[in-house]
């Protein structure tokens, strides 16, 4: 048979991959010389047959089969693989630094598709007949507790696929396997959802998130005393506030822990941004108020959800929102690192990887901030011990004192609760039962203080919203 009929029956339809072999084969007197130069420069394994082939055909035809082939096996310089095959110590490194790189790079497609997958969508959508039956029991279950107990926070739900199942987006039987890992996690009393198919163990959920922090809570409402004549605190119904002041205690913007008041549009759009200002007793306890407007922006279950978030300097953490109480937790330390004051507005963006993203917007609510030299100002102030001990007109009084041409009702509200938890209807009780706070002439919610009246008490008009029942 000549050369020429030998290629073409060795490399039948793989002529192009046959020449360049031969192309890189070269011809000495040292048979394993060239066969480990032809694997270095293939840098991939060859079967016996090709390097074989490739030895012959460049010696044209002069060469024993049998001899080299026995030469080859038994050589040092070259590792013999399964299958028939042989590689050099460069083609071997060479080939994993291949594999290497294609498993990286498989990695990374499953991760994006992990990524940007629906996975409600997913798990909403009835199974096809076609797709393989996935059942798991206790010992997974058992496996999967034993993992959560090392990790730090809630995970996702993909993640427990791919960490204890080890199950990619890439795997056929993916879909099966997150709708049977549902089942099973929803049947388990040891794991609880958090929101956004994040899940954790019952038990290391932190009690502090089930409460309201003590700084965001306003002190009961005063009793109704029976000798009115003096002056007092005082907290008239939503019906006995003067119409401009009810609505900013109505005003949803700024509704704030133990203020219900707060009047609510129907049908809310889920919002894709939300931004929130920060009162100074979230500063406080490292918590934002997440209002009645700002709820559909969250899946309406579970009422404890973890969020998964990246801040605006790409770092990732975790908080943990109570739609109960309408807070969130876990930002003392990023208030603290991003220097966010007294009024400053705090950005939640919905992201398409799934994370929202949290950031400090460098920008005020123009009524609720307080510059850094007054709030200094007023923590002194609050320091002393009649201060701490007077009543809540005292200082209103004290407050508006301070600012002889007036001062706006949401920024008074704002310095009042640096000093003391106050809510809106309380201050506005104050400030329309006693003649001494008047509004400021052509400047719509500013307040000042009239000296001239300061003996007189409640007006009449108010005085029966405060009546205590005959009876």
């Amino acid at each position: 048979m000549s050369l020429t009929d030998a290629f073409e029956q060795e490399f039948w339809q793989r002529e192009a991959f046959g020449e360049w072999l031969l192309s890189l084969t070269p011809v000495t007197s040292d048979l394993l010389a060239d066969a480990v130069q032809l694997l270095d420069n293939a840098a991939m394994p060859l079967s016996y047959r090709e390097v074989l082939f490739a030895l012959w055909a460049k010696r044209e035809g002069r060469m024993d089969f049998q001899a080299a082939f026995a030469q080859l096996s038994q050589a040092e310089t070259l590792q013999l693989l399964s299958l028939g095959y042989w590689v050099s110590a460069h083609g071997k490194r060479k080939t994993l630094e291949v594999l290497s790189h294609l498993s990286e790079e498989w990695e990374q497609r499953a991760l994006q598709k992990a990524r940007h997958l629906d996975i409600r969508r997913l798990l909403q959508t009835p199974p096809s007949p076609k797709e393989p039956s996935v059942q798991l029991g206790k010992e997974t279950a058992d496996e999967i507790a034993h993992w959560l107990k090392t990790q730090p926070k809630p995970v996702p739900l993909t993640q427990i696929a791919e960490q204890v199942l080890e199950v990619l987006p890439t795997d056929r039987e993916y879909a099966s396997f997150l709708r049977a890992l549902v089942t099973l996690l929803h049947g388990d009393e040891r794991f609880v959802e958090m929101g956004r198919y994040h899940w954790w163990l019952r038990t290391k959920t932190p009690e502090e998130v089930h409460e309201i922090p003590a700084a965001l809570l306003p002190p009961p409402p005063p009793p109704v005393p029976q000798d009115l004549s003096q002056p007092t605190d005082v907290l008239l119904p939503l019906d006995g506030l003067d119409e401009d002041l009810r609505r900013f205690v109505e005003d949803p913007l700024y509704e704030e822990v133990g203020e219900p008041e707060a009047v609510v549009p129907k049908d809310l759009k889920p919002p894709k941004r939300l931004d929130i200002p920060v009162l100074f007793p979230h500063l406080l306890a490292g918590t934002l108020k997440i209002r009645r407007i700002d709820m559909p922006f969250f899946p309406p279950e579970p009422p404890l959800q973890f969020l998964s978030v990246i801040d605006d300097t790409h770092a990732e953490f975790g908080l943990w929102v109570n739609l109960s109480l309408g807070l969130c937790f876990g930002l003392t330390e990023w208030y603290q690192r991003r220097g966010v004051g007294v009024g400053g507005i705090v950005r939640l963006e919905q992201q398409k990887s799934g994370l929202v993203r949290l950031s400090w917007t460098n920008r005020y609510d123009r009524w609720l901030q307080i510059p850094p030299l007054r709030l200094e100002e007023l923590r002194q102030f609050a320091t002393h011990e009649t201060i701490r001990q007077a009543p809540l007109f005292v200082l209103v009084q004290a407050l508006l004192t301070q600012y002889p041409k007036g001062v706006h009702f949401l920024r008074l509200w704002s310095e009042l609760n640096l000093l003391r938890r106050t809510t809106k209807r309380a201050l506005a009780s104050l400030l329309c039962a006693y003649p001494m706070f008047v509004r400021v002439p052509n400047a719509e919610g500013f307040w000042t203080l009239d000296f001239s009246k300061m003996s007189e008490g409640i007006r009449p008009e108010k005085l029966a919203y405060l009546r205590p029942e005959e009876g």
